[in-house]
């Protein structure tokens, strides 16, 4: 659904994305994000709970 690179930079402290939900996918869904660290093997893995309308 999203793909962000910033090569590398450090990121502010708030970031925002916008990602655009394909319209057929409505009610409960899982969104899996993962944040991979550019200059490790190390990610940030978050899963959330979505009521899509």
């Amino acid at each position: 659904m999203l793909d962000a690179t910033d090569n590398g930079a450090m990121p502010s402290e708030f970031m925002t994305h916008q990602v655009n939900i394909p319209s057929n996918e409505k009610g409960y869904q899982v969104l899996l994000s993962v944040w991979n660290i550019a200059d490790t093997g190390n990610a940030f893995y978050q899963v959330s709970d979505i009521n899509v309308q």
